[in-house]
């Protein structure tokens, strides 16, 4: 059981993520634990797994603040180039998925997808309101002094909507230059405006105006042509992480000072461990700006400020300085900044971080009738990065074809693994003993590609960037092909008390056109399995004896009676016992409402069932009654809201489903609410005793 009791809501966008905080409510026993997974950006692995404490109450809490800044990037650039830049590395996507687990038992009992929403970078805690359609990014200034040899950058939040349009507009509100975007989703973007783009001869200011059909904002920049001091541009890091650009005007001192720090060591000998050069800079915002002294702060309190000193982006350290001087009775009042370039060393151990590797596209080509193989040392000469790759990770299997590799143990068939566990992806092949990748094609198709799958190398913790093995198949006569065999190669059949079963194998031989094949069936390793007909393509085969829970092979040869090919299948015979029960999980009473959870279990892996849902109501005659049962793991349009309804559902991997329904009420005397297993597809059956729950639930007014 797991409950959710507070998240942000759906598509919301967070800023000052530092202190959102996660709750939920799981089972009481200490006996079950609770991991979430937090998915970033759409990732389909998950950007962390972690478990998750809970009270004797089962209540747990999570704040974001404890992963908030390890996603945040951006990367600083100094120069303009006009149009819009989407931040992705401001705004991240937060999708969490809680589940809950036995101890000791590694199957999950339930889980529960929380509402996806976002979270925007904020280093320090400010107003912001995600439902404003289209706003600044924390740009303080409204007139803002700009060098003409230049270019500014506006810091955007974006709702998301069909159409944005930038308009540069000269001192007379005529429209000089325009820019669209459109259909554009929920960001965190900026605008660059690189003044050489733009005809501004005579213009002493300029109007930036943003609009969409129901909002606008807009900014004042103002040309600095006359000046005592050179202007200066500077990039400051806001409170949103973006890097914005400042004019600033003033004068330039640069002190340099060598100031070595000496120690005495015990033996008397002194050393010297860093040497310190220091340039200062004083540099004001200069006049004119409204709220000068937002501007001042914001670049004085910014984290990451670069000046360009001697042809390099350097890192800067800023302070402000005040003065306040009575000169003629009157008083004088200043405000500057004070630069001080950082200079550092930074030293590492070589080869310290773990870079991510990266890989290249692989394409193998052949006949549809030839198996196209890839050796380890094709997959290492498309690998670069400094550690070794330990992994190869399989993350799809083919469409048109069957994979499978060979190791030191033999051949493993992945694509039938696959098809009985779709769980296993993606699948990480060791390298120790890889030998090589093998790809059968369907011998009935060609193209060119054929087939495509995504796969990464590197180490089981750090993996490359996603890359794709490409399949290009040349057709070939089919007279010249050797029967084709299509079946599944695993088989359940129960077995009854006396241990004996039977069941039909579903498969089908392929020839060319106006052949004819010649069919066999065979027991392998002494199985105790009769057919009824040996030569049949879809032969029914019984089980004598038998034992459960175990495997056994049967061998499929075709032979094409006109060219003499063949081909073969083995096909796993599993006696597997699944008996699928269903049982009923109380959540706290609640008021006006109750809730209850519906769990599915002992049934094949990825089996197919029918539940019914029956509902009686007894109604007082006064008011009404009425209830919805919400199925929280399954799509929307799964939801049933009256009467006698039937689910066709598939099991999970581990042969479970867990539907809570919830009740609520209005007038009412007595609910009640049933769920039956009514069918299951061979070779689970349903329980005669488990297979049905009832949830009765009653009251007053």
């Amino acid at each position: 059981m797991i409950e959710l009791l507070q998240s942000p809501d759906k598509n919301r966008v967070i800023a000052d993520g530092n202190d959102t905080v996660i709750l939920l409510q799981a089972s009481q026993d200490p006996g079950y634990f609770v991991r979430a997974n937090i998915f970033i950006d759409d990732d389909p692995e998950p950007f962390l797994q972690q478990g998750w404490s809970k009270d004797e109450n089962g209540f747990c809490e999570f704040n974001l603040k404890h992963l908030y800044h390890a996603y945040f990037t951006n990367a600083t650039n100094c120069n303009y180039t006009t149009g819009f830049h989407k931040k992705d590395g401001l705004l991240k996507k937060v999708k969490i998925v809680a589940e809950e687990y036995k101890i000791g038992s590694g199957v999950r009992s339930h889980f529960l997808e929380f509402p996806e929403f976002y979270l925007l970078k904020n280093l320090k805690p400010v107003k912001f309101d995600d439902e404003v359609e289209l706003q600044f990014l924390g740009l303080p200034q409204q007139n803002i002094k700009v060098d003409r040899s230049t270019g500014f950058v506006f810091p955007l939040y974006l709702q998301g909507g069909s159409e944005l349009q930038v308009s540069v507009l000269n001192e007379l509100n005529e429209e000089i230059y325009t820019e669209t975007l459109q259909n554009y989703p929920v960001q965190a973007t900026q605008y660059e405006l690189n003044f050489e783009d733009l005809d501004l001869t005579g213009l002493e200011f300029i109007f930036v105006k943003f609009s969409t059909s129901s909002a606008a904002v807009q900014r004042k920049l103002v040309f600095e042509d006359e000046s005592l001091y050179p202007p200066k541009t500077i990039f400051y890091q806001n409170n949103y992480g973006f890097y914005l650009s400042a004019c600033l005007f003033g004068r330039k001192e640069e002190l340099h000072s060598l100031s070595p720090k000496n120690y005495t060591q015990k033996d008397g000998t002194e050393i010297t461990y860093d040497v310190e050069d220091n340039r200062e800079l004083e540099l004001s915002s200069g006049y004119g700006y409204k709220n000068i002294t937002d501007l001042i702060h914001a670049i004085a309190t910014s984290t990451d400020v670069r000046m360009q000193i001697e042809d390099v982006w350097e890192r800067v350290k800023s302070e402000t300085k005040k003065v306040t001087r009575l000169i003629d009775n009157r008083y004088i009042y200043g405000e500057a900044l004070n630069f001080s370039r950082i200079n550092l060393p930074s030293f590492t151990n070589q080869n310290t971080y773990a870079m991510v590797p990266e890989i290249n596209n692989i394409t193998v080509s052949g006949d549809e009738n030839s198996v196209l193989e890839i050796v380890k040392a094709a997959f290492l000469s498309v690998y670069s990065a400094i550690q070794p790759a330990t992994v190869v990770q399989i993350r799809e299997v083919p469409v048109n074809g069957k994979l499978s590799f060979v190791d030191s143990s033999g051949i493993v068939a992945l694509s039938d693994m696959v098809a009985n566990d779709p769980g296993i992806l993606p699948y990480n092949i060791p390298l120790s003993d890889f030998v090589k990748l093998v790809y059968e094609p369907d011998q009935r198709k060609s193209g060119t590609p054929l087939d495509q799958i995504d796969f990464k190398m590197g180490t089981e913790v750090i993996l490359s960037n996603t890359a794709q093995i490409t399949y290009n198949v040349n057709d070939i006569p089919d007279s010249d092909l050797p029967p084709e065999i299509i079946v599944n190669t695993i088989k359940y059949i129960s077995l009854d008390a006396g241990n004996d079963g039977s069941g039909q194998i579903d498969a089908t031989v392929n020839v060319a056109e106006g052949h004819t094949v010649s069919i066999l069936w065979e027991v392998l390793n002494a199985a105790p399995i009769t057919f009824d007909d040996q030569t049949l393509e879809d032969p029914t085969l019984t089980l004598t004896d038998a034992q459960q829970d175990t495997t056994y092979q049967v061998k499929i040869t075709a032979t094409d009676n006109i060219n003499g090919l063949s081909s073969e299948k083995i096909v796993s015979v599993n006696t597997n016992s699944f008996r699928i029960k269903i049982e009923k999980i109380n959540y706290p009473e609640q008021m006006r409402s109750e809730q209850v959870d519906f769990h599915i279990y002992g049934g094949q892996p990825n089996g197919s069932i029918t539940l019914k849902f029956s509902v009686l109501m007894y109604m007082v005659v006064y008011g009404g009654a009425r209830y919805v049962l919400y199925n929280y793991n399954l799509p929307e349009e799964e939801i049933k809201y009256s009467g006698i309804e039937e689910l066709n559902l598939v099991l999970d991997a581990n042969g479970e489903l867990t539907i809570p329904c919830q009740i609520v009420n209005g007038s009412w005397s007595e609910i009640t609410v049933e769920a039956e297993l009514i069918d299951a597809v061979l070779p689970q059956v349903v329980d005669p005793v488990l297979n049905k729950v009832t949830e009765k639930f009653s009251g007053t007014e």
